[in-house]
């Protein structure tokens, strides 16, 4: 049977299109990337995929030879360097020994030590005679102490600086008589010029 020419042409078009579309077809699935799909586990619930977790918060206390003693937020994997940072080290104090790049703890203590027991920087002018406003036995060098305080010397001074570095800020003026050799009648005497804040 003799097909007619413009069959022949229409059959020839048809091909050439499903041609084309076989090749789109194929080309946009073989380069589209491959979907996972989330399996459900036993209790039929589709698994969740887990996410780094943010850096938790952590709290470090701060000491000694500081500006500012105290208690400081920091964030986990944060260094020695930036809590001192924050407490701002004294020009006295010694911060050869404190690890500065090492990783902070939970709930960790630095205690600031200073330089010399008389508080003063090597190179420098020891420090003037305290003025009149009350001392703060929280932040003062020994020579401070020792120059501001009746009845305290520089040995005595020394100690309260030591029990300061050693069990953190006195929370209070009465605080001080925890320091060997100060007792009733000693805080008796400085009470009235000496300060926490």
């Amino acid at each position: 049977m003799k097909i007619e020419r413009p069959y022949i042409i229409a059959g020839i078009a048809l091909l050439a299109v499903v041609l084309l579309a076989g090749s789109y077809w194929f080309m946009h699935y073989r380069n589209a990337p491959p979907q996972i799909m989330a399996s459900p586990d036993e209790g039929g619930e589709a698994l969740q995929i887990s996410t780094p977790q943010s850096p938790r918060e952590i709290q470090v206390y701060v000491a000694g030879a500081v500006v500012s003693p105290g208690v400081y937020h920091l964030m986990e994997g944060d260094r020695v360097h930036q809590a001192l940072a924050m407490a701002v080290p004294l020009p006295t104090a010694d911060l050869r020994y404190l690890g500065m790049a090492r990783e902070l703890i939970d709930g960790e203590s630095i205690l600031v030590p200073e330089l010399e027991a008389d508080g003063a920087v090597p190179g420098e002018s020891p420090p003037i005679k305290a003025p009149s406003n009350k001392i703060n036995i929280n932040r003062a060098t020994t020579a401070e102490l020792d120059a501001g305080l009746e009845g305290i010397g520089p040995g005595l001074a020394q100690q309260i600086v030591d029990y300061r570095n050693t069990n953190g800020p006195f929370k209070k003026i009465e605080d001080i008589k925890k320091v060997g050799g100060i007792g009733d009648k000693r805080f008796e005497a400085i009470k009235d010029r000496i300060s926490v804040y």
